[in-house]
């Protein structure tokens, strides 16, 4: 009889010390969407007992912690509305210190919103070769193209361009696609075109189609060693030439590879493109070449500039 006695008591000690333990604490509902900067979110938090202070910090992925004032908690719990200010994007922390009654925790995503995408076409030039025996001309040009968001990628662009003559006449059309742009960042493209003979007095270029997309890791490999061959027909560009070093840990897939041709007074006259292909491991090069699309352009004196917006595995984003 005194056994059971015994268990009884161990046990109605233990019933009492869960229901004293439910007693008090805190938690915070959970935000199972992304935020945006500058979006105003609520932080709402359930606190048992009643009536006591809390007060709410944030920790974003920059490190920045974002401080809220105290207030009572009630019966309902205790919310705080809050605007996102202006940090990168990654994983942030939020946590409700409740004095006695314990903390509690809570993490969201912080991402960019995403805006319409401004490509600047920084700067532009080309070459026309004629052929008159044969009665047409190769045009070669290049161009300068920015992604002037800082905080978003720019996807999936096409541009038209149109070769037009002095009477503002279009002499002929080409169509580009570039698959990434990274932010903040500047690329090369170019192509060349055989049209007729009549002389192109100016570029003009539509940014027809682009996205926006959050930012992906975008460290462009080293590039060295960019050297220019004479096409065997005549003095004109053959092929361009030159290796890449992955600098970045994860394996780069490949890449787009794009170029921009100068005159000694650096002059754009003319460009092109190319791929990279991969993998390629961290610390390893490899070759590239482009050629068949620069014989429109001089070959004495030019210079190659090489731009590389470089893949990398999606997983490992």
């Amino acid at each position: 009889m005194r056994v059971y006695l015994g268990l009884a008591a161990v046990v109605a000690l233990a019933l009492a010390g869960g229901a004293s333990a439910r007693t008090t604490g805190v938690s915070v509902q959970g935000l199972s969407k992304p935020v945006f900067t500058g979006q105003m979110i609520t932080i709402h938090a359930d606190v048992r007992p009643s009536g006591v202070q809390c007060s709410l910090s944030i920790r974003y992925s920059s490190k920045r912690v974002q401080r809220l004032g105290e207030r009572t908690a009630t019966a309902r719990g205790i919310s705080w509305g809050v605007r996102i200010p202006a940090v990168p994007t990654g994983r942030a922390h939020a946590t409700v210190a409740c004095g006695k009654a314990g903390t509690g925790t809570t993490s969201f995503t912080v991402q960019h919103a995403l805006q319409a995408p401004r490509i600047v076409i920084q700067r532009s030039g080309w070459s026309q070769r004629p052929v008159e025996r044969y009665g047409y001309s190769y045009t070669c040009f290049g161009l300068q193209v920015q992604n002037a968001r800082t905080g978003l990628d720019a996807v999936r662009i096409a541009l038209l361009v149109n070769l037009v003559d002095a009477d503002n006449r279009v002499l002929a059309t080409d169509h580009l696609r570039l698959g990434r742009i990274p932010a903040g960042k500047t690329i090369y493209t170019g192509d060349q075109v055989r049209m007729g003979l009549t002389e192109v007095a100016r570029i003009e270029v539509v940014v027809v189609e682009a996205t926006s997309q959050q930012m992906e890791p975008a460290m462009p490999p080293l590039v060295s060693d960019v050297f220019i061959t004479m096409d065997t027909s005549g003095p004109f560009v053959g092929a361009i030439f030159g290796q890449l070093l992955n600098q970045s840990r994860m394996p780069m897939q490949g890449g787009e590879i794009g170029f921009l041709l100068q005159d000694p007074d650096g002059n754009i006259v003319g460009g092109g493109r190319g791929s990279a292909r991969g993998p390629v491991s961290l610390g390893a090069r490899e070759l590239f070449k482009s050629s068949g699309s620069f014989d429109a352009v001089p070959h004495g004196g030019t210079e190659a500039l090489v731009s590389i917006v470089p893949r990398y595995p999606r997983q490992m984003n």
